[in-house]
């Protein structure tokens, strides 16, 4: 049995400005509202999901997606 450490996201909407980057580069969890925000679908991704949700918050240009290890440290 492997185990899949969970990791959290912190996402800051209200500073939000809606260019878009996190859904294109992590389909698979953000996508786009239609207040123009972006919004997650999971709030805790586990080691399949960290990579791409590591990019989305790495390119947020407004610094609102942070990813949280799983003792809550931020690792962005």
């Amino acid at each position: 049995m492997i185990f899949l450490s969970k990791h959290k996201i912190e996402y800051d909407r209200p500073g939000c400005i809606g260019c878009g980057t996190c859904p294109v580069l992590c389909p698979e969890n953000w996508f786009m509202e239609e207040d123009g925000q972006a919004q997650f679908k999971k709030k805790e991704i586990n080691e399949n999901d960290f990579d791409s949700n590591m990019e989305a918050a790495k390119n947020c240009p407004v610094n609102v997606i942070h990813v949280l290890d799983e003792k809550g440290k931020k690792l962005i």
